[in-house]
């Protein structure tokens, strides 16, 4: 009975053992579960960077959030010098903000957006804080049901700086990347023309011009006739535009061969159609583009990629 009983001690404590051993080799922890973090939804968003060219950017990002309010609080700690989000900013960009600048508090009416700052937000010298407002609006008003903005310091409407007046509320009226070519005050017009960056992020230019020059043509001279450093559009030079037409939504645009990338394989390269319609879109009440070279439609799904 003796020897039954330590023989039973004996398998309990090697059973114990054999446990052991197969646990430290095949370890619990082994079994991954996502928390509550890892199970929101990651999205890439549209947000409106500086670039080492003082460009605003439009730039694709991974950023999370559950309301537009929680968007732009995250938005605005990216643009923070040495920010907690300072990781996020791509290779050639940059935070625009003093490095101890807080947003105190933000509502949203409407479709009015009202920011409060602490008092680091002015300091800056007043051409960056023009062009970190310019940054900070655009990206507000990024969703297009939203308007307006006011900027508050220590809950004070910010009115003046440095005896420089401020007029609020700012919109999407604050023009970005101005490149002037006007010859005189008259007559001045405002056309919105898209290029590409060198890290192939969209940048949206202000031309000013007052040559009597319709809307499209300045597209079209910008697109295939300009150069800039650091901007790209990929269309060849001297593109003529025969005639255009608005119908439905959609503006039918004639071009000669010049279009095409190459004569000879007659394809229009997706950057030169993608800026077209960006910039075309952005500056008339039309939905869609339709380009035709010598009558014949040529479509965005033939186009081809930059080698």
């Amino acid at each position: 009975m003796f020897k039954n009983f330590v023989y039973n001690k004996i398998f309990k404590l090697i059973s114990l053992l054999l446990i052991l051993v197969i646990m430290l080799i095949f370890p619990i922890s082994t079994r991954y579960e996502l928390s509550d973090n890892n199970n929101k939804e990651i999205k890439k968003t549209k947000v409106f960077l500086l670039n080492n060219n003082d460009y605003i950017s439009e730039v694709n990002i991974s950023l999370d959030y559950n309301s537009y309010e929680t968007k732009i609080k995250k938005i605005i700690e990216l643009l923070v010098i040495d920010g907690i989000y300072a990781d996020l900013i791509p290779n050639k960009y940059k935070a625009v903000f003093p490095s101890e600048t807080k947003l105190l508090d933000i509502e949203i009416k409407n479709d009015t957006i009202i920011l409060n700052f602490n008092d680091n937000f002015l300091g800056s010298s007043f051409n960056d804080l023009e062009n970190n407002i310019k940054l900070l609006v655009h990206n507000c008003l990024i969703d297009n049901k939203y308007n307006k903005v006011y900027i508050e310091v220590e809950s004070k409407l910010l009115t003046n700086y440095n005896n420089i007046s401020f007029y609020q509320p700012f919109t999407r009226d604050m023009l970005i990347n101005v490149i002037n070519k006007t010859t005189d005050y008259k007559n001045i017009v405002k056309t919105k023309v898209f290029f590409y960056s060198k890290t192939n992020d969209i940048v949206p230019v202000t031309i000013l011009s007052n040559q009597n020059k319709k809307k499209i043509n300045v597209i079209i001279d910008e697109l295939s006739n300009s150069n800039y450093n650091d901007l790209y559009s990929y269309m060849n030079y001297n593109v003529e535009l025969i005639d255009y037409k608005i119908q439905d939504d959609v503006m039918s645009l004639f071009f000669d061969d010049k279009i095409y990338d190459n004569k000879n394989n007659r394809v229009i390269l997706k950057p030169v159609y993608n800026l077209l319609e960006t910039s075309i879109i952005n500056n008339f009440p039309i939905k869609n583009i339709k380009i035709y070279v010598n009558n014949k439609e040529i479509k965005k799904s033939s186009t081809k990629n930059v080698e």
